[in-house]
Order: structure tokens, then sequence, then C-alpha cells
């Protein structure tokens, strides 16, 4: 299954406004989207939170990947997480077999791929938790 991060905020932030308690804003912490706040295990939006060390790590360890080598993954397969696509450019996380690889694919051709610096193991629980998480926002 894919992972679209935008889809995925938005469904958090309906589920952090319905069930989350009544908080104050963190200072500082990470601005995932518009309002929604990642600070230490709680998920902050307009005045609720919500807490869970689970779902702020696999949004921690997926949410800045930084390419460190120019390189072609020898397979490129799920799981995939996307963090932008329209009908001409996605930007994805993809398994590579030997790590996770970021993709640019522009008009259907991937355009840049480089291996990231996130832990392949890392990233598949990190999937597997946001999976688990988008379902339970349906």
């Amino acid at each position: 299954m894919s992972v679209y991060i935008p889809h995925f905020f938005t469904k958090l932030k309906a589920y952090v406004s319905k069930f989350g308690t009544r908080c104050t804003k963190p200072e500082g912490g990470i601005v995932l989207d518009r309002g929604l706040i990642l600070a230490r295990d709680s998920i902050y939006f307009e005045g609720r939170c919500i807490q869970d060390g689970e779902l702020a790590w696999a949004l921690k360890t997926t949410g800045f990947p930084d390419c460190t080598e120019k390189k072609n993954a020898e397979r490129i397969g799920p799981p995939y997480l996307e963090y932008y696509a329209d009908s001409d450019y996605a930007l994805a996380l993809v398994n590579g077999g030997d790590g996770v690889y970021l993709l640019e694919n522009v008009e259907g051709a991937v355009s840049c791929v480089c291996k990231t610096n996130i832990d392949l193991e890392d990233y598949l629980k990190s999937h597997s938790i946001l999976e688990r998480w988008l379902r339970k926002l349906m």
C-alpha cells in the first residue's frame, strides 16, 4: 500500500480535532502541515493533542530524508511513501532493496534518484505504522 502524506495529514488533522484532548500549542516542534505540529510524542492541531510515541517516531523517521548518495536502486518497489503527486510530478520514498531511495518522477519518467539516510528496516517499520494509522483514520 502507498501512503500519500498530504491525504494522511488531512485525515490526521480531523482525527486530532475530534479525539484529541485540549492542550496548548507547543513551543518549537516540527511543523508537519498547516497547523499540524509534532512535539516529542504529541501531535497538535487547533488546540487539541494526541499522544502516540510510535506514530511520532514514524513521522520523525520519514519526515526529513537526506540524500547521501546519487545512486540508482537495483530494484524499486513497495512500500511507497508519497510526499507529493499530481499528473506531471511525484516525489516519493521507495524501497530500493539495499536502502531507502528518494524518487522524483516528472511526466512519467524518473528524473532523480538518490539513496537516503533512512535505514531500510526503520523505513519498513515506519511505513507499517503509518499504514495502520491510515486505516484507523479512514
